[in-house]
């Protein structure tokens, strides 16, 4: 059952590295063709020897097959990077571990504050060093003070 699994994914590879001349011409290669040839009888072979794999074989088989599929994914990774350098900020990795293990993390759910923080100003603490009484002015009389007094409270 593992070796029909592992037929899928070759061919599925090698499919995606040869339909990269129709859907993704820019990071298209001539020798993608061959590859993915190459690929596809393996593939192949693998699904018409499935039954006779032994334990080993097929781990062995297992092993080729990631580093087929790796390779393949890591080449298209770098290639649309190449065709397009103002991806690079968004292609922050190249490994496929790293992907993975980035699928597997639970996602913290991200809290956005309710003001932005730069529009938010901190307040200076306000000491009574600070604070600069005015001084009343010789000519206003006393009466001119309860008035202003009363105007204020």
């Amino acid at each position: 059952m593992l070796s029909y699994a592992l037929a899928i994914a070759v061919a599925i590879s090698s499919l995606v590295l040869f339909s990269t001349a129709f859907l993704m011409s820019k990071i298209h290669r001539k020798d993608d063709f061959l590859w993915s040839t190459v690929g596809l009888f393996y593939a192949l072979v693998l699904w018409y020897c499935a039954r006779n794999i032994t334990g080993a074989v097929l781990l062995g088989q297992a092993a080729a097959t990631v580093l087929i599929v790796s390779s393949s994914w890591q080449t298209i990774k770098l290639r649309r990077v190449i065709a397009n350098p103002a991806q690079v900020a968004e292609t922050n990795n190249f490994s496929v571990l790293q992907s993975i293990n980035g699928l597997l993390k639970r996602k913290k759910p991200q809290v956005q504050p309710s003001t932005p923080p730069e529009a938010k100003a901190p307040t200076p603490k306000v000491t009574e060093q600070n604070i600069v009484m005015p001084e009343t002015p010789a000519n206003i009389s006393e009466e001119g003070t309860k008035k202003l007094m009363f105007q204020i409270f």
